[in-house]
């Protein structure tokens, strides 16, 4: 077996976008920050292990991409920046887009009332909007907190089965009185997109978003797909890693079923900064934070969280599934973007905790 190789590559792939793109040695770095950025994750990552792909944007210019550890253990594969993980909770971002871009047509209103798409759900004698889904505050119970659930979820189930898992539970509150992360509410908002626009949530998202952008390693995952550089993944259970167990990801189409590349992801972002897909008043959505019925602000727009870090305005959301744990996040005002894409779960490396610090060193290394 040859050694594990830690690939380096600085601007290797021509992005569609707006990056700007600098070919060189795939082994060099040009920059204080993207020596700092390997040290960094070559402490947290070991070569014999499962790993992580990472790409690190500033205004526009890829400042570090790169991979460590293993794609596959039982072929000791080694990992390549290019290769496709599950994003689990990044899909949000690209669900609540597609909302964005229905609501730009006027096919749909934020206001709407969630039974003029889907008349057969049961809101309790509420009234509860796509706005409600977008922002975690309808009060519909989380799907996969409901015990049926862990004796479905490898089966083959139409959309109305998973509806079932929890559309009779008695919310959890009045809608907009809270907020509470849930993925229910997005799987109904890629059922409503469906049936706005007459078209599968994937080929939605592929015609509207994926395409556009030059996305072509972004797609969802039905059971039986052939992905192409496809990475396997990994739990860390009793201090060693094993193989994760199966998952039919049709069960969470809308809040989690894509895969991606680090590289896509950096077209997603660097569109994020133009009129590409929603001009810019609707585009601010995404990152807003919303208003609860008390006048309290969130920390959560449309599937996208809002943060800090180190006094700049962050725009982040962590995915994390069964064997993948991915992270990205946006600095707007010093247009710095990193994502962090990991193939196991392990607790002691956090995707976001490495992500922020990976930030933190373009911030510190300036222009």
């Amino acid at each position: 077996m040859q050694p594990v190789r830690r690939l380096i590559v600085l601007c290797l792939v021509c992005l569609t976008t707006t990056l700007t793109v600098h070919a060189g040695d795939p082994n060099s770095f040009d920059s204080p920050a993207a020596h700092a950025i390997d040290q960094l994750l070559s402490d947290h990552f070991q070569p014999e292990q499962p790993g992580a792909a990472v790409i690190a944007v500033r205004d526009g210019e890829i400042v570090f991409r790169g991979a460590y550890g293993l794609a596959n253990m039982e072929l000791q594969v080694a990992m390549e920046p290019h290769m496709v993980f599950r994003i689990a909770s990044l899909a949000k971002q690209f669900t609540a887009t597609g909302i964005l871009i229905l609501v730009e047509r006027g096919k749909i209103s934020l206001d709407d009332d969630i039974r003029k798409y889907l008349p057969d759900y049961p809101t309790h004698g509420q009234v509860i909007t796509i706005q409600h889904l977008l922002t975690h505050t309808s009060g519909i119970p989380d799907t996969y907190a409901n015990p049926r659930w862990q004796d479905v979820k490898r089966d083959d189930l139409p959309p109305e089965a998973v509806i079932d898992l929890f559309k009779d539970k008695t919310l959890d509150f009045a809608p907009g009185e809270q907020f509470k992360y849930v993925n229910s509410g997005y799987f109904l908002l890629g059922q409503i997109i469906e049936a706005v626009s007459g078209k599968s949530y994937e080929q939605f998202l592929k015609e509207e978003i994926l395409d556009p952008l030059g996305m072509v390693a972004t797609q969802t995952e039905p059971v039986y797909r052939i992905i192409p550089w496809r990475v396997s993944g990994y739990n860390f259970v009793e201090g060693e890693f094993i193989r994760c167990g199966f998952l039919n990801m049709d069960h969470i189409q809308g809040p989690g079923n894509l895969r991606s590349t680090v590289d896509d992801l950096a077209r997603w972002d660097a569109a994020l900064y133009t009129d590409r897909l929603l001009p810019a008043a609707t585009r601010e959505m995404l990152w807003t934070p919303n208003t609860l019925s008390n006048r309290e602000s969130t920390s959560y727009g449309f599937g996208m969280g809002i943060g800090e870090l180190d006094g700049h305005h962050m725009v982040a959301h962590r995915g994390n599934i069964n064997g993948f744990d991915a992270y990205s996040l946006r600095l707007p005002e010093s247009r710095i973007y990193v994502a962090l894409l990991m193939n196991h779960g392990n607790p002691e490396v956090g995707s976001g905790d490495l992500a922020k610090s990976v930030a933190k060193l373009l911030l510190a290394d300036g222009p």
